[in-house]
């Protein structure tokens, strides 16, 4: 704690700084391409971890392995870690069993209402909107004309 000085002009200490997660994703013609930041601030301390996960090309569905027909999902996010990288891991483990970019939105959907209605309102926060965390979400599927980018706000019920 720094001291109050006794004379002279008051000191006006700084606001609390605000953390910040930078999250991009720019759709191509045939991919997405993604970028995130590595930094995650806990108390004094700051420590690289990745931000975003993926199943490789090929990797989810039974979708072969022609290059025409192959898949792939990436998810980033940023808010709340701890619900973020949760969700995260979720979906790429689920993801996996689906065939098309229906099934693996729904997979997505069905995953973010479970950790509202469950996760979230268990996770000790002083404010419900610590809770919150945002994915930005790239699929690319065979039975889609292109690349899709979703981002998926998450605000706690």
């Amino acid at each position: 704690m720094i001291p109050k000085p006794l004379f002279g002009p008051k000191i006006k200490r700084r606001e609390k700084r605000r953390k910040v997660t930078l999250v991009a994703g720019m759709v191509c013609r045939d991919s997405i391409v993604f970028a995130a930041d590595s930094e995650e601030s806990g108390g004094i301390t700051k420590s690289s971890v990745e931000k975003m996960r993926q199943i490789p090309e090929g990797g989810f569905g039974l979708l072969g392995h022609d290059p025409k027909r192959e898949s792939s999902l990436v998810v980033s996010g940023a808010g709340n870690g701890t619900l973020a990288d949760y969700a995260m891991q979720r979906i790429i483990e689920q993801a996996r069993q689906a065939t098309t970019q229906f099934q693996a939105l729904k997979i997505i959907k069905d995953i973010l209402i479970d950790i509202a209605k469950v996760d979230a309102p268990l996770l000790p926060v002083s404010d419900p909107l610590e809770a919150e965390f945002q994915l930005l979400i790239g699929i690319r599927s065979p039975d889609g004309i292109g690349p899709y980018l979703y981002s998926a706000p998450f605000e706690p019920l």
